[in-house]
């Protein structure tokens, strides 16, 4: 649909969403999708207070294993990610 609008380029948004429908993105190579750059993970690491839209059950704190998955993917496209600083462990 963006294409025919002139759009050669997106990096499309996965809301908060189950951990599993996000690792299943990190596995995937965007350069096997036309167009896509990589892409904007919104959530699950937000304020639980200032959610919005974002379905409560799934929003949680950034884990090692994450900040693993989105360092790997980093690697092969855009990877942007949006958290709460509350969200993210002393240290990580």
């Amino acid at each position: 649909a963006h294409q025919a609008f002139g759009v050669t380029s997106i990096v499309p948004t996965l809301i908060t969403d189950a951990a599993g429908t996000m690792e299943r993105l990190c596995a995937l190579d965007p350069k096997s999708v036309p167009g896509v750059l990589g892409f904007h993970f919104e959530g699950p690491f937000i304020n639980s207070g200032k959610r919005g839209a974002h379905p409560a059950e799934h929003v949680r704190s950034l884990t090692p294993d994450d900040v693993e998955s989105f360092a790997t993917f980093s690697e092969k496209a855009a990877c942007i990610v949006t958290l709460a600083p509350e969200r993210v462990p002393p240290g990580a």
